[in-house]
């Protein structure tokens, strides 16, 4: 979990809770799914790891309205881009605990809202190189991710394997699996990051569906104001072409990250959405001061000939 403020995100959920007192979670959950496998809550062990992540939400409060709100404003983008990989929805609650829905980069040098490292990018097919990196464009990360988890689920037969996977490798996994032998997940023996990873993206499900129940109340998102322009060319020259829609090159990197350089290509047969933040004053104000020119031009001459 990456941090939401100065005083550190990261440090506050990661940290387990370890008094009764500190625990004010109202009243736990029954039953649970992710991506429609039952979460055996019956089980004492199992019970106890998913209240103490979701006791952490509840304490930190002010965290969860903040990653709420995030997530109102990207989970139906999420929820398509998975639909149309057919890989199951809950998937995008990953992203809370990857990157807190921010384009941040680890000490391994993964990326963006999914964490993504260079080499698995390219391999899931997302464009990466001194002009473009996709893997800080949110949703064709998203289309990248759930390629990852088609292929992990090939291989587990289990969403939650998949899931589990992401966190430590699929090779990674695959030795615990062989050298246990576990019946679910819930029976294997992970290290400490693994064996929290699941409980702590079930916890923020739960929250995020139930915040009254948790006395959350996140405000609304605000509604995403910027315009977008869909693409079916590239764009040789993103200074030339910003200008041209009374924009600025630098405004339309700073909404959309992944475009690094000054070049947008766009596959044939393909289109592409961007942010395009618009200054339609722009042609005004440059008018206004080029009439201020002329108008100071002309007094001089005045002054001149007098």
């Amino acid at each position: 979990m990456f941090a939401l403020s100065e005083k550190g995100y990261y440090s506050i959920l990661d940290k387990p809770t370890r008094y009764a007192s500190e625990s004010r979670t109202a009243i736990k959950p029954k039953s649970l799914s992710f991506c429609g496998e039952i979460i055996p809550m019956t089980e004492p062990d199992v019970a106890e790891r998913f209240n103490k992540e979701l006791d952490i939400y509840v304490k930190y409060k002010y965290n969860t309205r903040i990653l709420i709100k995030r997530a109102n404003k990207w989970f139906p983008k999420f929820e398509e881009a998975l639909k149309k990989h057919n890989a199951p929805e809950d998937l995008k609650y990953l992203v809370a605990v990857e990157s807190a829905f921010t384009n941040v980069r680890s000490n391994k040098g993964a990326l963006g809202f999914w964490q993504i490292r260079t080499i698995t990018g390219r391999f899931l097919g997302l464009t990466i190189n001194e002009e473009i990196d996709e893997r800080l464009h949110p949703v064709r990360a998203t289309k990248a991710a759930a390629r990852y988890f088609r292929m992990a689920h090939n291989i587990f037969n289990s969403w939650t394997m998949a899931a589990a996977s992401y966190n430590m490798g699929i090779s990674g996994l695959k030795k615990r699996i062989q050298a246990q032998k576990p019946d679910t997940y819930y029976d294997l023996k992970l290290n400490s990051e693994t064996s929290r990873y699941l409980f702590k993206v079930l916890a923020f499900k739960e929250v995020y569906q139930n915040p009254d129940k948790y006395s959350i109340y996140p405000k609304l998102s605000d509604t995403d104001k910027i315009p977008q322009k869909e693409l079916t060319s590239s764009i040789e020259n993103l200074s030339i072409y910003a200008a041209s829609i009374s924009s600025h090159a630098d405004s339309i990197r700073k909404y959309n990250p992944w475009i690094l350089g000054n070049t947008i290509p766009v596959k044939k047969g393909e289109s592409l959405t961007i942010y395009t933040p618009l200054y339609p004053n722009i042609e005004n104000i440059k008018n206004s001061i080029e009439n201020s020119i002329e108008v100071i031009d002309s007094e001089e001459q005045i002054i001149t000939e007098e």
